[in-house]
């Protein structure tokens, strides 16, 4: 099944086995560039939008472009992942985001830059699940945590050096000199990948068996199949709606509890993006025997303990330790999770599993922004952490009890 996994499964693969493996580090590398890209359009969009609008209306539909097609194109894009080399996917997706990236720069018409903003958040759901599901194909069996852990931290360092530069850039030469820099860098990603040699066995798959639309319900099967596959998703899933509410909670938590001002929501976020990065780190040197499910279980059962515990906090320095156990937590949901998918879904319906868990994910945080907002204003924001602290730990308990994901099996 997979190229590498037959060699040898192995006990204890470091970082260091994942980073000398040619095309996962070039995999790593573009992704890297991908990622930092990604954050530098999305700020140089906002400051571009508001820039020409001068109104908060036109930032709103702006951002509500760039997460909306998470919804609809998630599925497609995963389909695409099974149906193509994932290479190629890669490649052709982020292509055509950079020259999408030039128009924006280019041509800044409201109602034209909200379409381009549709366009360009759709192809990244296109490359998400190829790139996943081209890991299995690059490491050994073994070294999927190591190499998930290392692909997950890209996110937080993207999110670091991305909005950072295109700050430093839009402020010095104007939002269209950070757009066009981001081309430049998405462009370089796009060099990287096209570089991988993927085995060709990974390819193989696709072409042996039915792929397609039928991929959606062989897809679906395979995750009714596979019980802690089901389970884990539906803990993910709560565990996200808690992440979108309880953003919009520290927003006000930082400025009024917390007397911070308004940047304390972005000192907060650090702290958090500290801890995940941290998380991902040390999640990715776990004994490969341990069933994934039970990350999974611990990762909630410790972020509903810290939600409550943040309730009861009102000094910076305490509130910062724990919300960077909030993001430790976190990044013992994604990567075994992620690493769960790759081990039971078979390779040609990977992506497809994939694009369903990138619908997953961003479906129940636009949920929990939608609630957060009537909440805070009827309870206080207090009381929001403490629900949606009890509630992951009612979910954490009840998975524990009712689910195999504590037990877990690496059966395939």
């Amino acid at each position: 099944m997979r190229a590498m996994a037959e060699d040898a499964v192995a006990t204890d693969y470091t970082y260091g086995d994942v980073a000398r493996i040619p095309a996962f580090r070039s995999l790593w590398l573009g992704d890297f560039a991908s990622q930092t890209a990604d954050r530098m359009a999305f700020v140089a969009i906002t400051i571009l939008a508001y820039g020409e609008s001068t109104s908060s209306l036109g930032v709103s539909l702006i951002i509500g472009a760039y997460f909306l097609p998470a919804l609809f194109v998630s599925i497609p894009g995963g389909v695409s992942a099974d149906s193509y080399a994932s290479r190629t996917v890669m490649v052709a997706a982020e292509s055509v985001r950079v020259l999408i990236v030039i128009l924006m720069a280019l041509v800044g018409v409201d109602l034209l830059l909200i379409a381009m903003v549709l366009a360009f958040s759709s192809l990244t759901y296109f490359f998400y699940p190829s790139r996943q599901a081209s890991i299995p194909c690059l490491v050994p069996e073994g070294a999927l945590m190591p190499a998930n852990a290392t692909i997950s931290a890209n996110l937080i360092l993207g999110f670091t050096v991305g909005p950072l530069m295109a700050g430093i850039i839009a402020s010095t030469y104007g939002a269209e000199a950070a757009l066009l820099t981001a081309a430049v860098v998405m462009a370089v990603g796009v060099v990287i990948i096209s570089s991988i040699r993927e085995p060709s066995i990974c390819n193989a798959a696709r072409i042996e068996e039915e792929s397609g639309w039928s991929s959606l319900s062989e897809g679906l099967r395979e995750i009714r199949r596979h019980p802690a596959l089901w389970q884990g998703f539906i803990l993910v899933v709560f565990v996200m709606l808690a992440v979108g509410a309880g953003s919009v909670g520290l927003v006000v938590y930082g400025d009024v509890d917390l007397q911070m001002g308004e940047e304390g929501f972005s000192i907060l976020l650090a702290s958090l993006a500290a801890g995940t990065l941290m998380g991902a780190i040390l999640v990715g040197r776990v004994d490969p025997s341990m069933p994934r499910g039970r990350l999974l279980i611990v990762a909630a059962l410790l972020s509903g303990s810290m939600l409550i515990g943040l309730s009861q906090v009102d000094t910076v320095p305490l509130a910062l330790v724990v919300m960077f156990a909030v993001g430790f937590a976190a990044a013992l949901v994604l990567v075994p999770f992620t690493t769960l998918l790759q081990e039971r879904l078979g390779d040609t319906v990977m992506g497809t599993g994939f694009g369903m868990l990138s619908m997953g994910l961003t479906a129940p945080i636009l949920v929990g922004i939608a609630i957060a907002g009537p909440f805070i204003d009827l309870r206080g924001v207090l009381d929001l952490f403490i629900f949606l602290g009890i509630l992951l730990l009612v979910v954490g308990v009840m998975s524990l009890v009712t689910s195999s994901l504590w037990k877990g099996s690496r059966q395939r």
